[in-house]
């Protein structure tokens, strides 16, 4: 009789350990598999029952390169990077492995090119950080407010916070390599204000609090 109750207790946490997608997890690891999609050339629109749905994510390459564009009312607008397999990475250090963003309901994000993509979309929680990866960042949720001095680690490409027009407008091209022609530098300082938005094209940056 003991031996049944222990294997009915053994079955029940079983179940009890497995999501409602039919995945097991573990007392000891909870982190369930981030929801992904994988598309390709093509636009598509964010929606709630898409392929797209709203949310934060990040784009990355599995294979070849093209352009991935979105267009959204806020917080900061348009961008279209350059996004590509290691291939063409080591090709071209304009290429980015990956770009991080967030995609509300109506945007539309537009695949050109020969590349495959998949779109990892990532948890709710956010936390200060000073090593940033291509993205859009928002300043008092992913960046701590404050006078920073950005460093190219790997890549090139543009630095801007928020959008033409907004009394926050700034822009500075940034890489490893210096290049006076283009104005292009491996670091610079700048004082980050809360509420403001980050965006880098850049592979990889340190921020360095002053």
């Amino acid at each position: 009789m003991k031996a049944k109750k222990t294997l009915s207790l053994f079955i029940a946490s079983a179940i009890a350990l497995t999501t409602g997608s039919g995945i097991a997890i573990s007392a000891t690891n909870t982190n369930v598999q981030a929801k992904q999609v994988t598309l390709s050339k093509g636009t598509y629109k964010v929606s709630a029952k898409g392929k797209i749905t709203p949310g934060r994510y990040r784009i990355e390459s599995v294979q070849g390169h093209g352009v991935v564009s979105s267009i959204r009312k806020k917080p900061a607008g348009f961008f279209s990077e350059l996004i590509g397999d290691a291939a063409a990475r080591n090709d071209s250090s304009t290429y980015i492995s990956s770009y991080t963003t967030d995609l509300g309901k109506g945007n539309k994000l537009e695949f050109t090119g020969t590349g495959t993509y998949k779109l990892i979309k990532l948890s709710r929680k956010r936390h200060y950080r000073t090593t940033l990866t291509a993205g859009q960042w928002k300043v008092g949720r992913d960046i701590k407010p404050g006078k920073y001095t950005f460093t190219a680690i790997t890549g090139q490409g543009n630095v801007a916070t928020d959008s033409y027009g907004s009394k926050y407008f700034f822009t500075q091209l940034l890489g490893t390599e210096k290049k006076a022609s283009s104005g292009r530098v491996t670091k610079f300082t700048k004082t980050l204000v809360k509420g403001e938005y980050l965006s880098t094209g850049v592979e990889k940056i340190k921020l360095t609090r002053k």
